[in-house]
């Protein structure tokens, strides 16, 4: 079964979880920490879905559909919104270093 804790990103503290993802007026520490934040999503998501396909292998049909239908679906769309988020801050950072 997979978790994820604070340890697992580095540099991030329990206290930074409460913290706004869209600051108005964002500095190239603040790109950096929430493009940081969505990668270690996107990386725990992806491992998932790769360890969900991987399992599905070997599983009978009906079973197979089952996870393709929930968490196939729910980790392939979680990995869309990591990527978009990622792609968003790294823009806001490109524009940042512009």
């Amino acid at each position: 079964m997979w978790s994820v804790s604070v340890e697992s990103v580095p540099g991030l503290r329990d206290a930074d979880c409460l913290r706004a993802e869209e600051p108005a007026h964002p500095d190239a520490a603040e790109a950096e920490y929430w493009l940081r934040i969505y990668l270690g999503l996107l990386r725990v998501t992806e491992r998932s879905l790769d360890v969900t396909l991987d399992h599905m292998r070997d599983l009978q049909e009906p079973a197979r559909r089952y996870l393709q239908r929930s968490h196939v679906a729910a980790l392939t769309e979680a990995a869309g919104h990591f990527r978009e988020r990622c792609d968003a801050w790294r823009r806001i950072l490109d524009g940042l270093s512009a």
